[in-house]
């Protein structure tokens, strides 16, 4: 048998949350969470992955946990100030109905 090296983790971007399954829109963070929770072999399962790619995404999110973290927490951050800004917008459009 002949060993083999693959790459299981496309880097798409510096954004850590882009990084996703080789040939897949699946993100790596995303498996490597649900691998996390559950265990590799329902992961692998679940996402139809071999077991390899879902300990590369574990390996993935371990070098990049901080990253990671970081970047859910902007990308979160930046979806309440939309809302919030969507909110007001939807108020100043209600006030313009009240006014004709």
């Amino acid at each position: 048998m002949v060993a083999q090296l693959n790459h299981h983790i496309e880097l798409i971007s510096t954004n850590p949350l882009d990084a996703t399954m080789t040939g897949r829109n699946t993100k790596a963070y995303i498996v490597a969470q649900y691998a996390l929770a559950s265990d590799t072999e329902t992961t692998a399962k679940d996402y139809n992955l071999s077991v390899g790619a879902v300990y590369a995404a574990l390996s993935f999110y371990a070098d990049n946990q901080e990253a990671i973290e970081n970047a859910l927490e902007t990308s979160r951050a930046l979806d309440l100030s939309q809302m919030e800004l969507s909110d007001a917008r939807l108020k100043e459009i209600q006030q313009k109905m009240n006014d004709e």
